[in-house]
C-alpha cells in the first residue's frame, strides 16, 4: 500500500527501521472492505511474539475514519488476530494510543476485550486538549488562580520562544533536556544522534522548541508530531538551579507553566487538537507532583493501556 498517511508515527515502516534489530521484523496488516482501507495494525515480530508499539511509547491500530462504525472495528480486529496467528503468533502485546487519539480508540478496546486480550499494564496519562480554546486568553483565564498568576509572572519576564532550527540551537535544546533529567534523578534515553536520524528521517514531525533569556536558553521542549493534529511532548525541561524559599520574597518564575502556555499557543496557531503530555505513573512509581503540575496547567486525564492475548 503506498498511501501511508493513516499511519501514526510510531507505527511507520520507517520509524520501526530506526529501531529494530537482527531476529526482528516490520510487519503491518492492512484491511480493506469492498476496496475502501479501513485502516492499519502494525508491529514488530520477534519469534512468536508480535508487539504493536515496539520501542516506542504506544502504537495500536491507525484507522483511517476518525469515527468508524463498531461493526468494522471488530470485523478489522478479528481479521488482525486471525492473520497474525496464520503466521505462527501465538502472543499478541499491544500498548494502545491513550483515548484521546480518536473517537475508535474506546471501540478498539471493546474488541480486543471480547476477543481474549486482557489489560497487564495502566498508566494514568494526561493531555491538554487544544479544542477547548478559541485563543491563547481563553486558556490563561481558564486557569485556576494560583497558576493564572504565576503565569503572568512569567510573562512579564523578557523571554523568548522559538524553534530551533540551526544544529547549535538543536544542540543547545537537548542539552537543556539532558540537564533538566540529571538534575530530576533521570537519564535522557534517546542520543541526540538517534533524534538526528528520527528528524531527518520525517521532516517536520520531529520539532525542538527553546524559551530563551539574554543569558541563554531557559527551558526547552521536544515535540513529535504523533499523527495529524496529534502531538506528543516527548520531552521538556529547564535548566534553572532553584533556591531555597526565602519567607516574604518574590516567588520563583514559574518557567514550565509558561512552556506550557508558549506550546498552547502554537498547537493555536497551527490547528493543533491534543497536546499529549505523556503518563506520570508506572507499574512501581506515582509521581505525585508530576501529576500536580499537569493538572494545575489544565492537562485532562486517560489511560495508557497495554493489552496482551495469549493463543
Amino acid at each position: 500500500m503506498s498511501d501511508l498517511t493513516h499511519l501514526s508515527l510510531y507505527n511507520h515502516p520507517d520509524f520501526s527501521g530506526l529501531n529494530v534489530c537482527e531476529g526482528q521484523r516490520y510487519h503491518r496488516i492492512d484491511y480493506q472492505i469492498d476496496g475502501r482501507i479501513v485502516g492499519s495494525f502494525a508491529g514488530v515480530i520477534v519469534g512468536e511474539k508480535f508487539t504493536s508499539g515496539f520501542s516506542a511509547g504506544f502504537g495500536g491500530p491507525d484507522l483511517v475514519r476518525e469515527q468508524e462504525r463498531l461493526e468494522v472495528v471488530i470485523a478489522f480486529v478479528d481479521h488482525c488476530i486471525a492473520e497474525l496467528e496464520g503466521l505462527g503468533v501465538r502472543t499478541i502485546e499491544v500498548r494502545a494510543k491513550p483515548q484521546h487519539y480518536s473517537d475508535n480508540e474506546h471501540y478498539l478496546e471493546f474488541a480486543m476485550l471480547r476477543n481474549g486480550f486482557r489489560p497487564c499494564d495502566e498508566n494514568l496519562n494526561f493531555f491538554i486538549d487544544v479544542r477547548s480554546y478559541r485563543t491563547h486568553d481563553d486558556y490563561v483565564d481558564s486557569l485556576r488562580h494560583a497558576p493564572r498568576r504565576q503565569l503572568k509572572l512569567a510573562l512579564a519576564q523578557m523571554y523568548t520562544w522559538g524553534e530551533s532550527q540551526t544544529a547549535q540551537q538543536l544542540r543547545a535544546a537537548y542539552d537543556v533536556l539532558v540537564q533538566s533529567r540529571e538534575r530530576h534523578g533521570a537519564n535522557l534515553s534517546l542520543s541526540f544522534e538517534y533524534l538526528q536520524h528520527l528528524g531527518n528521517t520525517f521532516p517536520g514531525r520531529l520539532r525542538f522548541f527553546s524559551l530563551d533569556a539574554n543569558a541563554g536558553m531557559v527551558a526547552a521542549c521536544l515535540v513529535y508530531v504523533i499523527a495529524g493534529p496529534h502531538v506528543q511532548v516527548m520531552y521538556w525541561g529547564d535548566q534553572l538551579v532553584r533556591e531555597p524559599r526565602i519567607p516574604g520574597s518574590a516567588p520563583p518564575i514559574a518557567v514550565m507553566n509558561l512552556v506550557a502556555y508558549r506550546i498552547v499557543e502554537q498547537a493555536l496557531a497551527e490547528g493543533w487538537r491534543t497536546i499529549d503530555l505523556g503518563p506520570s505513573t508506572s507499574a512501581s512509581n506515582v509521581n505525585f507532583g508530576n501529576c500536580a503540575f499537569k493538572s494545575s496547567i489544565n492537562a485532562r486525564t486517560n489511560f495508557r493501556r497495554t493489552f496482551i492475548r495469549k493463543s
